[in-house]
């Protein structure tokens, strides 16, 4: 199956000649999940139900639906994330390899993580060394640039949508959220998980968005979410701070651009700026910008490269450290 594969309507026959569907992997607000094996190559795969129903002659009730045939409507949410997921093509973005309309269902064929979602993955391991949180972040920044740059916005980023291969490699999931922009076309919809939502999206007033207001949030996102990762060295980061006399103000929280060099004998870097319990952290820059009275946040731009994390520092450290 490759990317020419994604098609459209076709029967329920079709699903059972393709595949053979084994158990439920997980359950959505629109659908459930099953795992399912292609019978040509015995790949495996997850497969998204949608129950659809026929709606006939109701035109108010039409407005949200998506019409498929004649008769039959899937609700325009879903047809939404199907497109959006027909349109990337990225190795940290889950792929769609096809999808398969019947009557009753829309089945929505993808790639199949075996190692289950980071949230589980992280509450069962606890902590994460440095270079492992270093590279998951990386790899998320690289597929959320990607939607970026194909004008995808996801708006749930959060640990249950970022999923694992066998390799433990993280691929975004789940585009039931998401929707595209255009500049002079509002993204107004306050979605996504509360925890993990953007200080914009939260506000009681209606805003402008532009592309790159939208993206922003997903920003946000990343520097909130990356906070409990990098956990050995954030008093080392601190103290780095502390010793360079940087001046915080007392308001909210704050996203920083951290660059991580190689051990002090093979770097340039004056030893004087490295703690004494670092390991490859040796060097911050900060850069700042303002979003709204309380809160800071960093261009995605800025954040691109290998060399980079995204950390998130918070009153409660600085108080560590008295600053």
């Amino acid at each position: 199956m490759d990317k020419g594969a994604i098609s459209g309507r076709k029967s329920g026959r079709d699903l059972l000649l393709r595949y053979k569907v084994g158990k439920t992997l997980g359950f959505g607000l629109s659908g459930k999940v099953k795992l399912a094996v292609h019978n040509l190559t015995g790949l495996k795969v997850a497969i998204k139900i949608f129950d659809v129903r026929s709606i006939a002659n109701v035109e108010a009730e039409k407005a949200c639906y998506y019409l498929i045939s004649d008769d039959l409507y899937i609700d325009v949410s879903v047809r939404r994330e199907i497109n959006i997921m027909k349109q990337l093509f990225h190795p940290h973005i889950v792929r769609l390899f096809e999808v398969i309309d019947t009557p009753s269902y829309v089945y929505v064929v993808m790639e199949y993580m075996s190692s289950g979602e980071l949230f589980y993955y992280l509450t069962e391991k606890g902590k994460l060394h440095e270079d492992e949180a270093r590279r998951f972040f990386q790899q998320i920044i690289s597929g959320v640039e990607y939607c970026h740059q194909h004008l995808v916005v996801h708006r749930d980023l959060k640990p249950e949508n970022l999923l694992l291969d066998s390799e433990h490699n993280i691929k975004i999931a789940d585009f039931s959220l998401g929707n595209t922009m255009r500049d002079g076309h509002f993204l107004k919809t306050c979605c996504g998980s509360p925890n993990y939502a953007a200080p914009e999206a939260c506000m009681d007033h209606v805003q402008t968005y532009t592309q790159s207001a939208s993206t922003g949030q997903n920003n946000w996102t990343l520097g909130f979410k990356s906070q409990a990762t990098p956990s050995k060295t954030m008093l080392d980061v601190l103290t780095v701070f502390h010793s360079l006399n940087v001046k915080w103000k007392r308001i909210g929280h704050y996203n920083m651009k951290c660059l991580w060099s190689p051990p002090p004998s093979e770097s340039s870097v004056s030893t004087a700026e490295i703690p004494s319990r670092s390991s490859t952290a040796v060097k911050f820059e900060i850069q700042l910008y303002k979003a709204s009275e309380e809160f800071y946040v960093l261009d995605l731009q800025q954040l691109c490269g290998s060399p980079f994390l995204f950390l998130d520092i918070c009153a409660a450290f600085r108080a560590l450290v008295c600053m």
